[in-house]
């Protein structure tokens, strides 16, 4: 049975989605699409920057640089322009021995953009870039540390005006989550999040277009995209991937060309007239923001502008604004988990999700006694083992009385998506245990409560949950409240909200989660 889009699932986009619609249409009315800038580190090296010379400090030792390139970037024909912070996060400062001065640096990046944009149109996006560090479980950084690191200069961008801030260059998504995540929930502000994609279409920690725009937007991104990497003509097949999910604007920044080495430079080929044509490529396959990452000038910039305005009316009808939605969000959209590099559409009836159930603390002594010894290496054998007998969801159970769930529940998420990559369902009835699954979990993944309000009672004639009809007490109500608004943070999915039936039976996920028929 095709279950309608919940409430759940589509306001947290559709909100951000349309604050940022009626930002544009407000501030840079009668486009349909909308021209970011081009790059900032390659128009400093022009300045004289020089190699292993902090970007950002450039904002007080040559503000005059800056904002005579955000300057020649609103001549060209940007609506909005992207502040020198790229890598003004503390942790990405430390390697200049800066990390005390990041909220200063911040702080006067925007304000340079702001004033050199003081009486025109253009909107100020921060921009926002990854912090340099692995995350767990490939390496030491966790959720917390990237939160509160992206948390600093997100809350800099708010106090100096920021109009918006734009996440660029993310290759792990996990730490793609944590800056969203802090952008959002430090400012308010729209934000668009682009991550960069590889040849073979997947970023280099083996996320795909689908799994980025399937948990980017779940998240609460204003629109995603892509940036770097690849030159325009690379980035066209991703574009149009993440169009065809999306139910946010979709934002494109490529390179100038691919990137070549001489003499120890690295150098960009693609000319403006080049990058222009690929520009309408870009728009046609589901663009509405269009900008350029390395290599990119004013010159292309304005070529991009000059060629978008010769389209509009032919590859895309006049709309009523700016950024035409890829998918109304009155059209039913599949329900979607997402690990860290694999998709799953849980409500499609012809390709049905196979739930692998073993990694279950009540259910199967061998995965209890394995907590219980601390071996990460057993559970991860039985990831590998159910995925290869066709489980593409896997079932997560920790709890053991007189054991932290908490730690556990983290470990054996890591220990999971250090080997497979396939989405997760969390079985647990702490919210604590569920918060830290969650900031491990780089993907969407979906978080059962056994015996939640509505699982055992079912609803009432509307399809509502009956909680004068639940099992167990106020506070069994109250936990599971808790856990719903975890979940709803972190964009996860959480029973009973119109999802269960879509995704497996009640009887059988029953079975997995307590043993009983």
């Amino acid at each position: 049975m095709r279950r309608k889009v919940t409430t759940q699932e589509t306001c947290v986009e559709r909100d951000q989605a349309n604050r940022l619609i009626g930002l544009l249409r407000q501030e840079i009315p009668g486009r349909d699409v909308i021209i970011l800038d081009g790059a900032m580190g390659t128009m400093l090296q022009s300045y004289g920057l020089m190699p292993g010379e902090c970007p950002e400090l450039w904002n007080l030792s040559h503000p005059q640089h800056v904002m005579d390139i955000h300057r020649a970037y609103i001549r060209a024909g940007a609506d909005i322009i992207e502040t020198n912070t790229f890598g003004g996060n503390r942790i990405k400062l430390a390697g200049y021995g800066l990390s005390e001065r990041a909220f200063e640096l911040n702080y006067q990046g925007v304000r340079l953009a702001k004033e050199a944009a003081r009486g025109t149109p253009v909107l100020v996006a921060a921009s926002m870039g990854p912090t340099g560090l692995l995350m767990e479980p490939f390496g030491e950084m966790d959720f917390d540390m990237a939160y509160e690191a992206f948390k600093e200069q997100a809350m800099a961008f708010r106090e100096a005006g920021a109009d918006l801030i734009s996440i660029e260059t993310m290759s792990a998504l996990g730490e793609a989550k944590a800056a969203v995540m802090a952008a959002r929930e430090a400012t308010g502000l729209p934000v668009i999040c682009h991550m960069t994609f590889e040849h073979g279409g997947r970023t280099l920690m083996g996320t795909n277009a689908l799994t980025a725009v399937t948990v980017l937007q779940a998240l609460g991104a204003a629109a995603v995209g892509a940036n770097c990497s690849t030159g325009p003509a690379g980035m066209v097949g991703i574009i149009r991937e993440m169009a065809e999910a999306a139910t946010v604007p979709i934002s494109a920044e490529p390179n100038a060309g691919l990137p070549e080495f001489h003499d120890g430079k690295t150098l960009y080929h693609e000319s403006p007239e080049e990058m222009a044509r690929h520009a309408r490529m870009l728009v046609e396959a589901g663009a509405c923001i269009i900008g350029g990452c390395c290599g990119t000038t004013p010159e292309h910039i304005s070529a991009i502008r000059r060629q978008v305005s010769t389209i509009l009316g032919h590859a895309r009808k006049a709309t009523a604004g700016p950024c035409r939605m890829p998918h109304p969000f009155s059209r039913q959209t599949p329900l979607r988990l997402a690990g860290r590099g694999r998709t799953v559409t849980v409500d499609d009836p012809l390709n049905l999700p196979v739930l692998g159930d073993e990694i279950d603390s009540w259910r199967n002594p061998e995965v209890a006694g394995s907590l219980k010894e601390n071996d990460m290496d057993a559970i991860s054998h039985k990831a590998r083992e159910q995925v290869a007998r066709g489980a593409n969801i896997l079932l997560v159970r920790v709890d053991i009385p007189g054991r932290d769930d908490v730690d556990s529940m983290r470990r054996v998420v890591n220990a999971i998506q250090q080997v497979v990559d396939v989405p997760l369902v969390l079985v647990s009835r702490s919210p604590r245990a569920v918060e830290a699954g969650l900031k491990a979990f780089w993907g969407r993944a979906f978080v059962h409560v056994p015996g939640a309000p509505g699982y055992m009672t079912g609803r009432d004639n509307a399809g509502n949950v009956d909680l004068r009809g639940m099992a167990g007490d106020l506070e069994h109500a109250n936990v599971y409240e808790e856990i719903r608004s975890v979940a709803r943070r972190f964009g996860a999915l959480v029973d009973p909200e119109g999802a269960i039936e879509a995704f497996i039976s009640e009887a059988l996920l029953r079975e997995a989660t307590t043993g009983r028929p």
